[in-house]
């Protein structure tokens, strides 16, 4: 058949593109289906060909990596200079934080310096109003209730609050913040001192958490002037005597070179 033909017949066209396609040929019993490999030429001998798997032909790193990677040296310790200078400028940094925190307690204790803080006072039965006004009327009305009158005595405050949230299960009722508004009227109000004692009542300076540490590391300073015959106490973290009328300090672990009281 001619070329025209084979153009011109779309039968024998199809025929012979199904005849020419693997498609077409039948498969035997015997054969069977294996998984696609990857030849490669083995370098020792050319005409072997080996057979890979797709999974380890892409593990495989390149030697252009692995060389790069045995080369990159490791991280060296830095050298005596390079300590020295990381070592200044460790010890600037916490010379400046030590500056830092001296300047915030000398600020917190100016602060605290016009206020006190009553302890002992009783709390309310009920829940305190939740509107700011009302809870403060409440606590002067108390506070002005519980103070003694002593004769030539005479102060103002600014403020009282309750320190710490109000929970019915308090064993102690919660301290009172009490701010004045001069050191003098915090004198005069000092002068309660001993009738708010007799009333099972105490005054104390409203501490940093700083001075609080440093009042605790004097209480066996404390303990040894009471046991002198002293009557010892606390000027904000200053531990404090009298002998002869006069006001002394007491360093912490110097109790034991203060003589016995006369």
């Amino acid at each position: 058949m001619d070329k025209l033909g084979y153009v011109l017949n779309p039968a024998l066209k199809a025929t012979l593109q199904r005849a020419s396609s693997t498609e077409s040929i039948p498969k035997l019993s015997g054969d069977q289906d294996f998984p696609p490999t990857i030849s490669t030429a083995c370098s020792t001998s050319p005409s072997t060909p080996v057979t890979q798997s797709p999974q380890a032909f892409l593990d495989e790193k390149p030697a252009q990596q692995e060389s790069t990677e045995q080369q990159s040296p490791s991280s060296s310790p830095p050298n005596e200079q390079e300590f020295k200078q990381l070592k200044q400028q460790l010890d600037s940094h916490d010379r400046r934080i030590k500056r830092h925190e001296k300047i915030l307690e000398e600020r917190k204790r100016q602060d605290r310096q016009y206020a006190l803080v009553l302890y002992g006072l009783k709390e309310l039965d009920v829940q305190p109003p939740q509107d700011w006004k009302s809870k403060d009327d409440s606590m002067t009305q108390l506070l002005k209730a519980s103070l003694p009158k002593v004769p030539g005595v005479s102060y103002v405050w600014i403020s009282n609050k309750r320190l710490g949230s109000f929970s019915s299960n308090n064993r102690k009722p919660r301290p009172v913040l009490i701010e004045f508004p001069s050191m003098e009227d915090k004198h005069q109000f000092l002068q309660l001192s001993k009738p708010l004692r007799e009333s099972g009542l105490r005054l104390d300076d409203w501490l940093t958490e700083q001075q609080q540490k440093e009042r605790d590391a004097l209480n066996a300073d404390f303990q040894a002037l009471k046991g002198k015959g002293y009557k010892p106490f606390f000027r904000g973290s200053v531990l404090m005597y009298r002998s002869n009328d006069k006001a002394c300090v007491c360093q912490q672990d110097k109790a034991d070179t203060v003589p016995p009281a006369l």
